[in-house]
């Protein structure tokens, strides 16, 4: 799992805007996780936290906001297609809930 640089919690957003919107092998690893649970309705709750070290509600937020933050940065074509397959996959699920 990525860290902060005090060794805890997740890497914070804002860095996403200091590498261009570009998206690293974690946040590409987070989406195709959610991706891989979209027939099913999105990830359970008891697979996100040991995996990534967030909640299911920040994993939501998370994808959100890389979605917005990509969104003024240019991103490749397939981390734009995964980034929307993820984030319909969260919109869902929150419809669901």
């Amino acid at each position: 799992m990525r860290t902060s640089a005090d060794g805890g919690g997740p890497m914070p957003l804002q860095r996403l805007q200091t590498t261009n919107g570009r998206l690293d092998e974690f946040d590409r690893d987070m989406l195709r996780f959610v991706v891989s649970w979209a027939p099913y309705g999105g990830p359970p709750d008891d697979e996100i936290l040991p995996r990534f070290g967030i909640l299911s509600y920040e994993l939501t937020e998370r994808i959100r906001e890389l979605a917005y933050i990509s969104g003024q940065h240019g991103v490749s074509f397939e981390d734009r297609r995964l980034l929307q397959r993820a984030l319909t996959t969260v919109d869902r699920r929150g419809a669901a809930g």
